[in-house]
């Protein structure tokens, strides 16, 4: 009878949380449904955008795909074996530092070095009134704003997900593989090609396809640059109330997308995975003169170019401009900045956290499916998630009001379409993804034996989750929250969409005064957003680097 009763209880508890997480996909694969469905309804003016428009949007989105992750891999890894192989001048210091580029928006980058780069900036002033040039003719300067400038830019933000997946491989394996490359009588650069870039392939393509995710995602950096992308198509087109095209470039981009996240996943498929077992057998090699200065050299240039002086420029703007910002306007974008970004982590995180106790407890592959469509939102941009977003929530808002106006002769307005929830729910499909990644791994590092264990000392599913899992997931869990407050806060096109009437952040509201050539105006606010993120994002390096200390 007792066995009859467990195995009802078993089934039970498997049908509830496969009901958790077919609702959950369901919830957010719905903007996704809804682009799908207006490529079955004519359009007008689609021929124009494919006759003229499309092949350049495709075009300008392929060379940033690939400029990106040839440029931003080769940083991330490149780094993350210096780092992890070798001990130099700087190198406690540059573990961490190189995770900061991070915390910077790429398009407040975007802005800074365009000030810095420009005709009339400092660089090229300097350099004519050193060698006496008159005008172009006289020298050539590259034009930051171009391809090449958007792709350097991206790279030297974006590289830090490189770094973040890479470092642990090498990590855990960069003294067995010191030994190996001596004894096979390489060099260090002969080994790194022959034997430490093979092993950590997989993590590459990991952490580059975030890095293009995060490119294609883009759209302050590439409308400043005026450089029209699948993002500025999408926001042309809805800024001119073309719903249809709208979304199928939205379409498009996320064939892009999922695309990219297709072969990230294949290739994490065939990542061979070794015994936590193995303890540091030899010791990391010591770079002395020319060789440690060039290590610390190249790993200090892109946190030169990602943060110092940037960083250094807004300061300088802000210090200049400080008595022209209206403090009560500062403090009201931090607060719905802060309130929205805090509040929202927290939801993304539990709803993370349910699906992550929905696949520890059933491992069915129906569950594994309704998971894979819930934590697909990352591998779609934030524009065309807005796009999806804000069609059915317009439909429902209409619903509503043309049924008390018909009953009641009263006007509902807008409840959810242009309100502070239909900004949470975008954030809760882009960023879910996440989440679910950081705390789905722990999870998987915890032995199933502790749950039978608990089970036969008569807790609870709930008991078990409380008193077994919880306190071993906990730093996963400030892990998760930290990744997805600092994306949250940066977070520029499904805001700019999605936000009510009204409602600023400080990402929007920098982005504002940027388009506007208001520069230095804005430098407050990039300096708000700055240290907002600065902190969590020294906190996740330190997390990262404790969980790489743990695997020696």
């Amino acid at each position: 009878m007792e066995v009859i009763k467990s195995k009802f209880s078993t089934i039970f508890v498997r049908k509830e949380w496969a009901l958790y997480a077919f609702s959950i996909g369901l919830i957010v694969s719905l903007p996704v449904l809804v682009l799908v469905f207006f490529w079955f309804i004519p359009a007008v003016e689609w021929p124009h955008i494919v006759d003229h428009l499309l092949g350049e949007y495709v075009l300008n989105s392929l060379i940033l795909i690939i400029g990106v992750s040839l440029l931003a891999s080769s940083i991330g890894t490149t780094t993350a074996w210096l780092v992890t192989a070798f001990n130099f001048p700087g190198k406690i210091w540059l573990q961490w530092a190189l995770v900061i580029p991070l915390s910077f928006p790429t398009y407040i980058l975007s802005f800074i070095y365009v000030d810095l780069l420009s005709y009339t900036g400092p660089l090229q002033s300097g350099l004519r009134s050193i060698f006496g040039w008159s005008s172009l003719k006289d020298y050539y300067f590259p034009d930051i704003m171009s391809l090449p400038g958007v792709v350097l830019l991206f790279s030297i933000v974006l590289y830090p997900y490189v770094y973040l997946v890479v470092r642990p491989v090498f990590s855990n394996h960069s003294h067995q593989l010191h030994e190996v490359s001596r004894t096979f009588g390489y060099s260090p650069w002969v080994g790194f090609f022959r034997i430490s870039l093979p092993l950590a392939r997989p993590a590459i393509v990991a952490g580059t396809s975030l890095a293009l995710m995060e490119t294609l995602n883009d759209f302050g950096t590439v409308s400043y640059f005026g450089i029209p992308t699948f993002t500025t198509g999408i926001y042309r087109a809805w800024g001119f109330l073309d719903i249809n095209s709208a979304a199928r470039l939205s379409t498009l981009l996320m064939l892009f997308i999922i695309a990219l996240y297709v072969t990230e996943s294949w290739q994490r498929k065939n990542q061979v995975f070794t015994s936590s077992q193995l303890k540091r057998n030899g010791e990391v090699r010591k770079l002395c003169g020319v060789k440690s200065w060039l290590a610390f050299t190249f790993c200090f240039i892109p946190v030169a170019l990602g943060f110092i002086i940037p960083l250094s420029k807004i300061i300088l703007w802000s210090v200049e401009h400080y008595s022209n910002v209206d403090l009560a306007d500062l403090l009201l974008l931090m607060r719905n900045t802060f309130t929205v970004g805090l509040f929202v982590s927290l939801l993304i995180v539990l709803v993370a956290l349910t699906l992550s106790v929905a696949k520890r407890f059933d491992s069915s592959s129906i569950v594994q499916w309704f998971i894979q469509f819930a934590t697909i939102g990352y591998a779609i941009p934030g524009s065309v998630i807005a796009i999806g977003i804000l069609i059915p929530l317009g439909f429902i808002d209409t619903v509503i009001d043309k049924y008390f106006r018909a009953n009641f002769n009263y006007s509902t307005g807008l409840l959810l379409s242009g309100t502070l929830f239909a900004v949470s729910y975008g954030y809760i499909v882009r960023f879910i993804m996440i989440a679910y990644n950081s705390v789905s791994s722990r999870f998987g590092d915890i032995d199933k034996s502790l749950d039978e264990v608990a089970s036969t000392l008569g807790n609870s599913t709930i008991s078990t989750f409380v008193h077994v899992h919880l306190p071993l997931i906990k730093s996963s869990l400030l892990s998760a929250y930290i990744l997805v407050f600092i994306d949250v806060v940066k977070e520029l096109p499904a805001t700019l969409i999605l936000r009510p009437f009204n409602f600023d952040t400080l990402a929007t509201k920098t982005y504002e005064y940027a388009i506007e050539e208001m520069l230095s105006e804005s430098a407050i606010y990039c300096l708000a957003i700055i240290f907002t993120t600065l902190l969590p994002t020294y906190f996740l390096s330190r997390i990262s680097l404790k969980k790489d200390s743990r695997n020696y």
